[in-house]
């Protein structure tokens, strides 16, 4: 399995490390310009595009995760209501900030918009494509 941090796209090169081989030496593999220009393409989707919200929708461990934070959050919001807490933040971060965090943000932010007002960011969003920030909901 590729890492963005394997690949380097100005050198057309995918560097995989001794640890991913069988033989344990590591291996360079010369990446042409279609698997290149595919790469750029896909490099710039965030957790907000279709292609990678679909594929993430489909993972075992990312289902699991935005349910063990929605339970948790289900469990806790109202007694934190009942504790006069103003606000909640729930942060939810991972390597490059773009995919995975991405688009958990994007299902529990809606999910919870639905009984509570909830707004989100996305820190890194500076860094990739443009994705509007979510509107406060009354």
């Amino acid at each position: 399995q590729a890492e963005w941090a394997e690949i380097d796209l100005d050198k057309a090169e995918w560097n995989i490390p001794a640890a991913k081989m069988k033989m344990r030496e590591p291996h360079l593999v010369p990446l042409s310009n279609q698997a290149v220009a595919i790469l750029t393409e896909l490099k710039a989707l965030t957790g907000s595009d279709e292609p990678v919200a679909s594929f993430l929708s489909r993972q075992t461990e990312v289902g699991d995760m935005q349910q063990y934070i929605a339970s948790f959050l289900d469990r806790w919001l109202p007694a934190m209501l009942n504790d006069h807490r103003s606000y909640v933040t729930v942060a939810i971060g991972c390597t490059g900030g773009q995919h995975r965090s991405v688009y958990l943000v994007e299902q529990l932010g809606t999910l919870f918009s639905a009984n509570w007002p909830t707004r989100w960011r996305h820190r890194e969003a500076a860094n990739w494509h443009a994705v509007p920030e979510a509107p406060a909901t009354p």
